[in-house]
């Protein structure tokens, strides 16, 4: 028993450590089929058999082999959506065990056809090809004999059809184009006993399985559909699909290399609400979670990405305010005081912000104080839309730092990329006005990226975040297509290949690693380079530990649209030196300074959220591992 157990745990060691090396894909929506094959290990567990030689005696067996056996058959994936397939398994069990009681012993051999629908749970791991599966499982009994002692073999009497649930799990690798191969372990629960003698009555088999599933794509993968009108010419295309450097030079893309590292990132947390004029509902409500109460809302599960972070700032300011029961705060309601005037619309704004965070978080309501204001104290510029809209928000304030200290999210393996900032320039040429165009990026078939446009196209720049990419060598497909008025569509595709190195093959190939932290600053006001006691406090508490002598740090400077291009990059790069300035007197590295301006959007610029996320400094501190 000892020694299948030591086959199994190596058995599994072996097909799973294969995803350090392997290549990999995410969910790729097509239909697959192929053959599965495995092995079992059965544990028959037989407390009360009868094996009818000696009909006056029941005979109950304790211990057992928990024998190997085999398992093979068809499986066929069916896609439902990116998250859901339905897994089918036609195909062969079989079962062996010997069982032992004292000096007696009984050996059997179980054999059905079993038939296995399974749902199928895919992308719940970020770009992991990691599925889970849950179904049930019906086996037809195509045999069942046993022997007892020295008697001759013979049927088990009465068997009843298996019946029986299937969890499991399994990664999926690509090792052609259209070809997959998952290894997969799973935990077979019988409902049913084997036999429905009254002497056989409690035997029971549960199972371990772990095995193999080859699997082909079946059918073209979808592309966008091409409509002809009559008279109406489109041609579309990619001019030039390039990458830009730390220093802002653009290069020709050719490959794009993504480096598993230990990464760990600091997201700042604005304190600010927006909301849509002349109304007291915040803009991106929808992805407010309003959970706090039921205990769905956790700080630690979420996503490594600012805009989403932001946009939850009321969830977590108020599951702060249950761990520090003493904290308080003033949320103050502003209007843009120009097509806004009445500052009742502010008190609304402010309560609003107040009942969300008393009502689903149980915060007493005499810790948070209100405000009605007029314009911020520190607006934005009212002369330009964005401006305006900016200054339509909540304030929140407080003495205690925890309340709104930045979010930081650590790991020991996320996968950077280099290049991370790629622009697309496409065209679409036609004789009638262009009225929409598309351009979507995939990997192995599962959408990375979409950006959507009205008119004629327009650059397109893609910055990579960590853990985009798939650990995987599967290139990366770009498609652009574009519609005319009249309905007259095409499209165009391309590739870039992706070459991944992880911690594993770094080793291997005597590579360099390192260990590599970003930080964002975007307390800086608006027009202004000048750094905040808040972000000096957080550069102390933060940056300065983490940057060693033989540290390279990289700090760009960016700012969002509003303005003057040039004055903009001027900004941007005084913001950076005096971070600089500041680090330089903590702390001996070598530093670099890169003034980027609004020529990189690092966040949506069409959101007030991410305007404010853009008046930001971003610190790459990056130490070669000893």
């Amino acid at each position: 028993m000892r020694t299948k157990w030591k086959f199994f745990a190596v058995a599994l060691t072996f097909i799973f450590g294969g995803v350090l090396f392997a290549q990999t894909y995410p969910y790729n929506g097509q239909i697959n089929i192929g053959p599965y094959l495995g092995g079992n290990i059965n544990f028959h567990q037989p407390s009360n058999v009868n094996p009818e030689v000696q009909p006056a005696t029941t005979t109950q067996f304790s211990t057992n082999s928990n024998e190997l056996f085999l398992n093979g058959g068809i499986i066929a994936n069916f896609p439902i959506s990116n998250i859901i397939s339905i897994s089918g398994r036609l195909g062969y069990n079989g079962f062996r065990g010997e069982l032992k009681e004292n000096n007696e012993k009984m050996t059997t051999n179980l054999d059905y056809l079993e038939i296995t629908p399974l749902v199928q749970f895919h992308n719940l791991f970020g770009n992991l090809p990691l599925y889970l599966n849950l179904g049930p499982e019906v086996g037809i009994p195509l045999n069942g004999r046993f022997e007892y002692q020295t008697l001759a073999e013979t049927d088990i009497p009465d068997k009843n059809f298996r019946l029986g649930i299937a969890l499991g799990a399994g990664y999926t690798f690509q090792i052609g184009s259209s070809t997959y191969l998952s290894p997969e372990a799973s935990f077979r629960i019988p409902f049913t006993k084997v036999s429905g003698s009254s002497s056989w009555d409690s035997y029971t088999v549960p199972q371990l399985r772990l095995g193999m599933n080859l699997t082909f794509g079946l059918g073209k993968k979808k592309t966008p559909e091409v409509v002809d009108v009559p008279g109406v010419e489109l041609e579309v295309g990619f001019k030039e699909v390039r990458y830009y450097d730390k220093q802002m030079n653009t290069f020709p893309l050719q490959r794009i290399t993504v480096e598993e590292t230990q990464y760990g990132e600091l997201f700042p947390l604005l304190p600010y609400v927006f909301f849509a004029e002349s109304t007291a509902r915040p803009v991106g409500e929808e992805a407010m979670q309003g959970s706090g109460r039921t205990g769905e809302f956790s700080i630690k599960s979420l996503p490594p990405d600012a805009m989403v972070i932001n946009y939850q700032v009321l969830d977590i300011i108020g599951e702060r305010m249950k761990q520090n029961t003493n904290a308080r705060i003033t949320i103050t309601g502003t209007i843009d005081n120009q097509r806004e005037k009445d500052t009742r619309l502010s008190s609304e704004r402010a309560e609003f912000a107040k009942n969300y965070i008393v009502r689903n978080f149980n915060i007493d309501p005499l810790r948070i104080q209100t405000v009605a204001g007029k314009e911020p104290a520190k607006p934005s510029n009212p002369r330009v839309a964005d401006g305006l809209a900016e200054n339509r928000r909540v304030e929140i304030t407080t003495t205690n730092n925890d309340i709104l200290a930045p979010i930081t999210i650590e790991s020991e393996r996320r996968r950077i990329s280099d290049p991370d900032l790629v622009e697309f320039i496409t065209y679409a040429r036609s004789n009638e006005a262009i009225a929409e165009w598309h351009l979507e990026i995939k990997q192995a078939g599962k959408l990375i990226k979409k950006f959507d446009g009205k008119g004629d196209p327009q650059p397109v720049k893609w910055a990579i975040t960590p853990n985009e990419l798939a650990p995987s060598q599967v290139p990366l497909e770009y498609t652009f297509s574009a519609r005319t008025t009249s309905g007259a569509s095409r499209y165009a595709t391309s590739s870039v290949p992706v070459e991944y190195y992880s911690f594993n093959r770094k080793v291997s190939e005597d590579r360099p690693d390192r260990v590599i932290y970003k930080y964002s600053l975007t307390l800086f006001d608006f027009d202004s380079p000048e750094v905040s006691e808040f972000d000096r406090r957080i550069l102390d508490q933060h940056v300065v530990p983490n940057i060693k002598s033989n540290s390279t740090v990289q700090i760009f400077g960016y700012t969002d649209r509003i303005g003057d291009e040039n004055y903009n990059k001027r900004l941007a790069q005084n913001r950076a030196d005096n971070v600089r300035k500041y680090l330089e007197s903590k702390v001996k590295a070598k530093f670099e300074t890169f003034g980027v301006g609004e020529s990189e959007i690092i966040f949506d610029n069409d959101s007030p959220v991410g305007r404010h996320l853009s008046r930001t400094v971003q610190i790459y501190v990056s130490t070669p591992k000893q």
